[in-house]
């Protein structure tokens, strides 16, 4: 019975490892088949997501909320998108396995937005990344660092954690908005 489980994981994971592709395009429609899949595979595919969150390339995708007035005047990095479904795996947020998008300008629901402008800032100035490659990196290795310190942890417990506030950039100079 273990190793079916085991071998259920794995197929889960090389699953979510080729739907990599799927966020570094542009397609509205494998966006949200990407935040589907790693949703579903939880904690095993925050590991997959990390390894791309200093991932440079300039997307078309957007976070931002429909409800928010906030304007991004430049696109955002596929890293970013890595990072924002790390945050809705650790929120536990419902997300509902249809394509019926009111919006067809985004690939989220309304009610699956985490933040309203979807996008990483910095503490000490309060503005975007933008496309701060060495931004990306620091980024990239607080996520790394949170995880190897929070790995062996139930996912049940890290949204616990996630849900009280203790979240991967908690304590850095960066923060979601």
């Amino acid at each position: 019975m273990c190793f079916l489980m085991f071998i259920k994981i794995i197929v889960m994971v090389q699953d979510c490892e080729c739907d990599l592709n799927l966020i570094r395009n542009d397609d509205l429609l494998d966006n949200r088949q990407a935040v589907v899949c790693f949703c579903k595979g939880g904690k095993h595919s925050i590991e997959i997501l990390l390894s791309e969150i200093s991932n440079p390339k300039i997307s078309e995708f957007d976070l931002q909320s429909p409800f928010s007035s906030y304007y991004l005047l430049e696109k955002q990095m596929t890293g970013i998108f890595a990072a924002y479904i790390v945050e809705l795996i650790l929120s536990g947020k419902k997300i509902d396995d249809s394509f019926d998008l009111k919006y067809p300008v985004s690939f989220l629901k309304e009610d699956e937005y985490l933040y309203l402008v979807g996008m990483i800032f910095c503490k000490k100035n309060h503005q975007p990344i933008g496309h701060s490659r060495k931004k990306m990196r620091e980024i990239s290795k607080i996520y790394l660092d949170w995880w190897l310190v929070n790995k062996d942890k139930s996912l049940i417990e890290l949204r616990e954690q996630w849900s009280k506030g203790f979240r991967p950039l908690t304590g850095s100079e960066y923060y979601w908005r």
